[in-house]
């Protein structure tokens, strides 16, 4: 398949979604004002860990930057390589 292994709009979607009904029911969680130096996510570097990771902070962040109309701000995705990745990729890496 085309597509297999990577995160398609749908899925995008439901990533941004989910962010939003998060804000929405949390509010004393998420309700802040964004520092990039702050925040930051971990993803395995897998295509569809990085974007789901990208299109939940794209929503849990929107309008709390200051780049372009859309009051965007870059935000930081870590992830290591698989070798070395104990916490996210541990069945690949312990016996």
């Amino acid at each position: 398949y085309e597509d297999e292994g990577k995160l398609v709009t749908k899925g995008q979607y439901e990533l941004y979604d989910l962010a939003k009904r998060y804000s929405k029911t949390y509010p004393e969680v998420f309700d802040f004002p964004y520092d990039s130096d702050s925040f930051f996510m971990r993803a395995t570097q897998e295509q569809r860990a990085m974007m789901s990771g990208d299109s939940f902070a794209y929503s849990l962040f929107e309008r709390k930057g200051k780049i372009g109309p859309d009051s965007y701000e870059p935000h930081f995705i870590l992830s290591d390589t698989e070798s070395k990745d104990y916490i996210l990729k541990y069945y690949d890496n312990c016996e």
